[in-house]
C-alpha cells in the first residue's frame, strides 16, 4: 500500500500554481487508486467502478479497497481519524454492508459473499499533514451525522511518506527561454 501512496504523491507533485486548485487532490486520489489496482493485479485483484464508486476488488470478491482523503488523525495510532469530507451514498452503503457482514462472520467464517451482501470494504486513507503524507488501510464501521466516516473496525497504520519540496503558491518560473537548435553538417 505504501508504494500506492508514493505513486499518488508523485502525481500530486507534478502540479504547479497554474493548475486548478482541485487538481493535486484529484491526481493523488486517482493515481493512488491506479497503483493499488496495478500492485494487486498479480494476485487477481481487479478494478471495479460500479455505480461510479471506484474500488479494487479481490479475486474472490470478498474484499474491496477504496481510496479516501483522511483528516489530520490519519496514520496516527493514538488518534481516531475521520474522512476529510462527507461521503456519498456508495460509501454509506459499503459501511452499512460492513456492519451487516459482521452479523454473519463470527458464526459462519467460511460464508461466501452473495451479490446482495457484497465485499467487506476497506479504505486506504491518505492525508498530507505538514511535511509528510500519512496513510492507513482501515475498515470503516460507522459514519457520523456530518457524513464523514468516523468509526473503524480495524486500522493498519502505514509508515509516513516524506513530502517533496512543495511548489510555493507565489512560484515564478521566470521568462521563457528559447534555444535555437540547428543541425550541424559533418
Amino acid at each position: 500500500m505504501r508504494l500506492s501512496v508514493e505513486a499518488g504523491l508523485s502525481a500530486r507533485n507534478t502540479c504547479t500554481k497554474n493548475d486548478p486548485p482541485v487538481l493535486p487532490g484529484v491526481l493523488m486520489w486517482g493515481r493512488t487508486m491506479r497503483a493499488v489496482r496495478e500492485n494487486l493485479a498479480p494476485a487477481g485483484w481487479v478494478g471495479n467502478d460500479d455505480g461510479n464508486y471506484s474500488v479494487t476488488l479481490s479475486a474472490d470478491g470478498r474484499m474491496a479497497i477504496g481510496v479516501a482523503t483522511g483528516d489530520e488523525g490519519t496514520g496516527v495510532i493514538a488518534h481516531m481519524p475521520r474522512t476529510k469530507y462527507p461521503k456519498g451514498p456508495a460509501t454509506h452503503a459499503a459501511v452499512a454492508r460492513n456492519a451487516q457482514l459482521d452479523l454473519f462472520l463470527p458464526a459462519e467464517p467460511d460464508r461466501k459473499p452473495t451479490e446482495s451482501a457484497g465485499p467487506v470494504t476497506w479504505l486506504l486513507l491518505i492525508a498530507c499533514v505538514g511535511d509528510q503524507v500519512r496513510a492507513e488501510l482501515s475498515c470503516p464501521a460507522g459514519i457520523g451525522d456530518d457524513g464523514r466516516v468516523e468509526a473503524w473496525k480495524e486500522r493498519i497504520v502505514l509508515a509516513p511518506v516524506k513530502l517533496g519540496t512543495p511548489v510555493p503558491p507565489d512560484f515564478d518560473p521566470g521568462p521563457e527561454i528559447d534555444v535555437d537548435v540547428i543541425r550541424r553538417l559533418p
